[in-house]
């Protein structure tokens, strides 16, 4: 009877594990033409939450050996059936956003997913797609667009905002009455209602490369379950630029010739307090190396920096400093040996994380509190109004070579996490992408 009874479990385990698998294998939606089995692994050792996972147009025709896809077509299905949101961002074989999308895959179209993995582990995904027209998808996002008129309250032309922050980004600032402040910049973050920018005449993402063009006033690119992305664009650039002195954070100067046109991009991600910058080059003249200087001038809280008790974190050959307001020190570094700083307010609990892409910087300067301002001001009335600053000069190398370069930049806003934990969010959005492994394309019969 015992023998029995485990031949009988035996049967039942293999008819559900086979179950399982039916399952797995049917066929999610009879609609879509083709479907490709993804395999993402966490190799980091770092729980991911929420992070976006993207895949050019070239690599997705290049692993199914398909190009005929309709971009409203793909769905993503996990083992259990289950249905996550799929966006792709269209661009125009130039490397820059199509305002009027065409609905076909193209090699320079951006396709991006959000998944959850533990650390060391694997998800197992179908990729569902199709030539032919399909429907929108009704996925929906927290990310809110929304134009606003400027005012001394509010500093910007439009606003980004999701359950996290709310993001306000100035365009040509030709308005009253900020006529002449930064432009094409984040005018104000805030954080569940927090300020952490001041407004004036450095922002988030400012510097000579952007104040010497003339920028148009954001307007809506892409929108979807992913992020949500605005763009500025300056068309007409043909400009020697250079700058080498100065007494704000940045000591290696903007220099080279470009003519063509400058873009910047800004983008934020569906359930994360997170914002992607980006400055986009088509170039159609320019000197061989371009360098870049950007500024991101950050304010914990509307406090003293006394009292708000920053300090800096910043990585150096595998180890992270911790820099406070007492040290009168900075991070400076000609050779980076990763991609992020970060400062964080002790009192308020919050601070901003500065991702960017080492291989291609110059030089990287932070501090908590700008150097010519320190004996001048510190100690005095009004000092809620000075900030903590990122540098970062980027290099482009051949620029003449190419037709579009980039750089970008990634803005994490910070709550408990400091040292370690920055790191970690780095690694998990920036600088450890998830493995994918791409299974064989099958065609619906």
């Amino acid at each position: 009877m015992i023998g029995l009874k485990a031949a009988v479990l035996v049967v039942c385990l293999g008819l559900l594990a086979s179950s399982h698998l039916c399952a797995a294998e049917k066929w999610w939606n009879d609609e879509f033409e083709y479907r490709v089995p993804l395999t993402l692994k966490e190799t980091a050792g770092i729980e991911r939450k929420n992070v976006p996972a993207l895949i050019t147009g070239e690599a997705f025709i290049k692993n199914t050996g398909v190009s005929n896809v309709n971009t409203h077509s793909f769905r993503l299905i996990n083992s259990k059936g289950g249905e996550f949101p799929v966006q792709v961002d269209e661009k125009d074989n130039t490397g820059l956003y199509q305002s009027s999308p065409n609905y076909k895959l193209d090699p320079d179209d951006e396709i991006l997913f959000q998944v959850d993995l533990a650390a060391k582990k694997k998800g197992k995904y179908y990729l569902y797609f199709s030539g032919k027209v399909t429907p929108e998808p009704e996925y929906g996002s927290d990310v809110v667009f929304e134009k606003v008129s400027i005012t001394r309250s509010k500093p910007y032309n439009v606003s980004l905002s999701n359950a996290y922050l709310l993001v306000g980004i100035r365009g040509s600032a030709d308005e009253e009455p900020y006529k002449g402040y930064s432009r094409a910049c984040i005018a104000r973050l805030t954080n569940r209602g927090k300020e952490l920018v001041r407004p004036g005449g450095e922002s988030l993402f400012w510097g000579p490369t952007q104040g010497l063009v003339s920028w148009s006033n954001p307007e809506l690119i892409a929108r979807g379950p992913v992020r949500t992305t605005v763009r500025l664009s300056a068309n007409n650039v043909d400009n020697k630029f250079k700058r080498t002195g100065g007494g704000w954070t940045i000591t290696e100067p903007t220099k080279g010739t470009l003519k063509g046109k400058m873009q910047r991009c800004y983008s934020l991600y569906n359930g994360l307090p997170y914002v992607e910058c980006r400055e986009i080059y088509q170039i159609k003249k320019s000197s061989p190396n371009f360098s870049a200087s950007f500024v991101f001038s950050f304010r914990t809280a509307p406090v003293s920096p006394l009292e708000r008790g920053d300090i800096l974190y910043g990585p150096w050959e595998g180890k992270i400093y911790p820099i406070k307001l007492e040290d009168k020190s900075f991070f400076n570094t000609k050779y980076p040996s990763e991609g992020w700083v970060g400062i964080h307010s002790e009192k308020e609990k919050n601070g901003l994380a500065l991702f960017f892409d080492y291989k291609k910087t110059v030089y990287v300067h932070a501090c908590v509190i700008r150097s010519y301002l320190r004996e001048r001001r510190l100690g005095k009335k009004r000092d809620e109004s000075l900030s903590s600053d990122f540098g970062v000069t980027y290099k482009i190398e051949d620029m003449r070579s190419k037709k579009t370069a980039c750089n970008r930049f990634g803005l994490y806003v910070l709550g408990e996490e400091k040292g370690k934990e920055i790191r970690n969010l780095y690694s998990a959005l920036w600088g450890s992408p998830l493995e994918m492994k791409w299974g064989r394309t099958k065609e619906k019969k």
